[in-house]
């Protein structure tokens, strides 16, 4: 009986510590926000953060049309948009989405481009003048597309 509860306790401690390295190695602790170089904004507050990526704000402070990139909601995306949402926007994914479909349905906005990739996502954002999208903090090499920084921000 012992034999079997070490053996028991020896697999679990073995799967969790697979889990916690799995997690860690994935390198989604954090998310930022990128936008095309035409963009003159450093940094915004986060209301006007959460308007833009809820389509509510549709042109920069030039005027300029907002074009806005988010992942499309597939299994392996799942954990980038929530991280996103959460730590980013301090929302629930599913906020944003009824936002969304608020705008579509009633006629009033659209809802935002959809990518698949991390690759996709700096392909669209570096080659769209106006556009704003997010992506693991892992990326350093982004030409044409720099960080945008939140205002005030407390975490």
């Amino acid at each position: 009986m012992l034999n079997l509860q070490s053996t028991y306790t020896f697999v679990l401690i073995c799967l969790l510590l697979l889990l916690s390295i799995t997690y860690s190695s994935s390198g989604y602790g954090q998310s930022v926000i990128i936008v095309n170089t035409s963009i003159q904004e450093e940094a915004l507050p986060l209301n006007i953060i959460r308007a833009i990526f809820s389509m509510r704000k549709t042109h920069w402070n030039d005027g300029a049309k907002i074009a806005v990139y988010v992942f499309k909601s597939t299994t392996e995306n799942k954990k980038i948009n929530t991280l996103f949402s959460t730590q980013i926007l301090k929302l629930l994914p599913y906020q944003l989405k009824k936002a969304w479909n608020r705008n579509v349905y009633s006629g009033t906005g659209d809802s935002p481009h959809k990518v698949l990739t991390i690759q996709e996502m700096l392909l669209k954002v570096s080659t769209t003048p106006g556009a704003i999208g997010y992506i693991p903090k892992i990326r350093t090499d982004m030409p044409n597309v720099k960080i945008l920084s939140i205002q005030n921000r407390v975490n």
